[in-house]
């Protein structure tokens, strides 16, 4: 596959004759601007031709590329919105979905893939929502995949899967769930990237098989959940004026949930479900090319 020089610049347009990305660039910067605010007549329509007009672009910037069984033509902007509501800021890149199991996968380039993370960095105000600026550190990481692909829900990653990706220079799997809320719960999910040349690879694709619980890291689960359950109690007895107390059922909460899915990362290997997620997580690695 052949692709175009890619130089992703957060400026304005130079001069005449400036590469595809710049265009790309500068009208996708001049389209949020103009959709600022929702609210405005017109706004669906409006932000329909500004996303048809800029996949276009972006065809032109990422060039005729494909995961394995699809068509570039298949392929649809990533961005969900122009505007600042839920979904905006995901990864600029082409998308390609399918059914039986549910698979997502964003085709972009890792000069794209640094800016992107450039970005949502500057946006971002809190530890949560930091990306690790090195591409293979972020493409292990939580919160890459809950900003770039993610739209309605924070990504909890459960464990890595081994995975062979000959040729590429970067090949992950992660088991996940998307998540709203800490709550006991199991991985449905795999999440991965595969780097390729210039050519990023990033997927997201529903369970075939469920992944039943480990009756060892629930105990640790449940251990964090009875002592965080007691903090609460004081906390609620005080009449609300206790905030230690309240300060330590939350940090409990996280430690619980922290120490919860370190036990999960440990123990699946051991587990009879693990021989079908690696399965198909080498599947899914293998269309990524």
């Amino acid at each position: 596959m052949k692709l175009l020089p890619f130089l992703f610049l957060m400026g304005t347009l130079g001069a005449a004759g400036a590469a595809p990305v710049d265009d790309y660039l500068a009208s996708r910067d001049r389209a949020i601007a103009a959709l600022a605010d929702s609210s405005r007549p017109g706004f669906d329509a409006k932000e329909k031709a500004a996303r048809a007009s800029l996949e276009t672009k972006l065809r032109a910037v990422i060039g005729p590329v494909a995961p394995a069984g699809f068509r570039p033509i298949d392929g649809k902007i990533n961005l969900e919105t122009l505007s600042a509501d839920l979904g905006f800021g995901q990864l600029d890149g082409l998308r390609f979905d399918k059914r039986n199991p549910t698979t997502k996968i964003v085709v972009t380039t890792q000069a794209l893939l640094r800016q992107w993370i450039a970005g949502q960095n500057a946006r971002g105000s809190d530890a949560d929502s930091h990306v690790p600026t090195e591409i293979v550190k972020a493409v292990a990481s939580e919160s890459f995949y809950t900003f770039a692909i993610s739209s309605d829900a924070a990504v909890a990653k459960f464990a890595d899967l081994p995975v062979n990706a000959p040729g590429a220079t970067i090949a992950t799997v992660l088991l996940v769930q998307r998540r709203q809320d800490v709550v006991l719960s199991v991985p449905d999910e795999l999440m991965a990237s595969v780097v390729r040349g210039d050519v990023v690879f990033v997927a997201a694709q529903s369970l075939l098989g469920k992944v039943p619980p480990i009756p060892a890291c629930d105990e640790i689960w449940h251990s964090h959940e009875k002592k965080r359950d007691e903090a609460m109690a004081a906390y609620n007895a005080s009449g609300l004026k206790d905030e230690k107390q309240f300060d330590r059922a939350t940090a409990l909460e996280a430690q619980g949930d922290v120490a919860y899915r370190q036990c999960f990362a440990a123990r699946f290997k051991d587990q009879a479900a693990s021989a079908a997620a690696l399965r198909q997580a080498q599947a899914l690695v293998e269309t990524l090319k």
